[in-house]
């Protein structure tokens, strides 16, 4: 992985810094993390995030992206727990989404093909990192973005709940950061 700079400027919302080959990172913050509750209580919750890309993204090679998001998993037994990030495959709206709407499949309508999983090796307050790299990549390559869907993979019988943290700056709930070179620096 190339190293980057750390100097940062405050633009458009974006925290952006620079090497001199061209290479950049930036964060993107994320105020509003949408919870998508199952009808039972024998499902985990799941959590919608809208990502928008800014621009210096467009076209771009990313070199590395990753998702950052505090996490409470409660569990019936301490033991390792697997969750999935996968891109969503319809378009929603955080103030009418529900666990069936607008899906065509209840909970939520899912790339299969753009995903990553990453375990966590225990329960309770974990703030957690995944690597959402390819899935960025497709979005600055020009695929439709309809967010990311972060849900526990099947038979884990646990609780999720998004809770803020002091490692995100206030009113963040979310936040990503990524590496890159532009189009223009290749």
């Amino acid at each position: 992985m190339k190293r980057h700079s750390l100097l940062a400027l405050l633009l458009c919302g974006l925290f952006i810094s620079t090497s001199p080959l061209g290479a950049a990172t930036l964060e993107i913050p994320i105020g509003e993390v949408t919870e998508l509750s199952p009808p039972d209580t024998l499902q985990a919750g799941r959590f919608l995030v809208k990502l928008s890309l800014p621009k210096e993204l467009n076209g771009a090679t990313i070199d590395f992206a990753q998702l950052e998001i505090n996490l409470d998993i409660e569990q019936a037994e301490s033991r390792p727990v697997t969750l999935e990030c996968c891109a969503l495959a319809k378009d929603w709206n955080a103030e009418t989404v529900s666990w069936f709407e607008p899906w065509s499949n209840p909970g939520g309508d899912l790339s299969d093909s753009n995903k990553t999983v990453f375990v966590l090796h225990s329960g309770g307050e974990t703030f957690c990192r995944a690597n959402i790299t390819h899935l960025l990549q497709s979005w600055a390559d020009g695929e439709v973005n309809y967010g990311l869907i972060l849900k526990a993979v099947r038979d884990q019988n646990l609780s999720l709940n998004r809770v803020d943290s002091s490692a995100l700056p206030p009113g963040v709930k979310a936040r990503v950061k990524v590496w890159y070179t532009s189009k223009e620096a290749e």
